[in-house]
């Protein structure tokens, strides 16, 4: 049988990694003034929507995002099963962060009524099947999971079965840091997220306290405040460092998500140390640029970090 995925475009991933493991991108629309963007993770858009929304005046803050339509997960399920697919999963963001799962599962329902009769038209043979999951994480935790799920699949000793895929995902953490916490307020505030509330961003603004976000299980939160960004950031990589050490990855692949060029990511000095460790210990590290629709709501320059492993505290 063959197993395809799908991901919806807030997945962190390089262009590389989804090509090589013919993972499909489920667009996502964002409006900034009166431009429609699509974000499907293709480089050259991303890059020109960073220069052109984070410049000044280019109003990323009051920029709109539009979930993936249960139509667009059809004609992407429609050409999976006409292809290459008998059977298909489509992995979310966290179901608690939009609509995306909920459209995923009724284009899934429906693709078992629609699908076959395309099939037999261009003579595939065999039923088609499609499975929604909710990867209970965003950024580059989403990231994780989705290579990890791709590795799975493509190993035909090891299947890559519904209950597998969710109980990585119950494993799956990200990690992020974000530069800007005014800019990160006022978009929180427009989608009812009070991850980081007022007092934060005034205190934190006077003492240049920057906050370490989590998103595991279906919640986001802060895990920790530290002074100044460099130090939050090396603090949240310093995390996944002794995670790696202490041999409690259930995933070798760690994905770094960045607000920016994936040059800038890689010379960060806390960037730097972590990959010099994972790759002692065979780890591989993925650096990719943040998807718009991530980078709208954590503002440019966020750093995120996505891995699978067991439960753990931060510090």
């Amino acid at each position: 049988m063959r197993t395809g995925l799908i991901v919806d475009a807030g997945c962190d991933l390089p262009q590389a990694t989804l090509d090589q493991y013919k993972i499909r991108v489920a667009p996502i629309q964002i409006r900034v003034k009166v431009r429609l963007w699509t974000d499907d993770r293709n480089p050259a858009t991303t890059a020109e929507f960073y220069a052109t929304v984070f410049a000044p005046g280019g109003g990323a803050s009051d920029a709109e995002s539009f979930a993936t339509t249960v139509d667009e997960f059809n004609a992407l399920l429609l050409a999976a099963a006409t292809t290459t697919d008998d059977y298909t999963f489509i992995q979310c963001i966290s179901r608690s962060r939009s609509p995306i799962y909920t459209n995923a599962n009724e284009a899934c329902g429906q693709a078992l009524r629609t699908v076959q009769r395309a099939r037999f038209a261009v003579g595939v043979k065999g039923p088609f099947a499609a499975r929604a999951l909710n990867s209970q994480t965003l950024f580059a935790g989403q990231g994780a999971l989705a290579i990890t799920s791709a590795q799975l699949m493509a190993d035909a000793k090891s299947p890559a079965t519904a209950d597998r895929l969710e109980a990585l995902a119950a494993r799956t953490y990200a990690y992020a840091v974000p530069r800007d916490l005014k800019y990160l307020y006022e978009r929180g505030a427009k989608r009812g997220d009070k991850s980081v509330g007022l007092m934060a961003v005034t205190v934190g603004g006077m003492l240049d306290v920057k906050p370490v976000l989590m998103g595991h299980g279906n919640e986001t939160k802060p895990v920790a405040k530290i002074r100044k960004w460099d130090a939050a950031a090396m603090s949240m990589l310093n995390l996944v460092m002794r995670e790696i050490n202490a041999g409690h990855l259930l995933s070798n692949t760690v994905v770094i998500s960045y607000g920016g060029a994936v040059t800038e990511a890689e010379a960060l000095p806390s960037v730097v140390a972590f990959k010099a460790l994972a790759a002692s210990k065979g780890v591989e590290v993925l650096v990719c640029v943040m998807s718009m629709a991530a980078a709208i709501n954590m503002g440019p320059r966020a750093l995120s970090v996505g891995f699978i492993g067991q439960a753990h505290t931060f510090g």
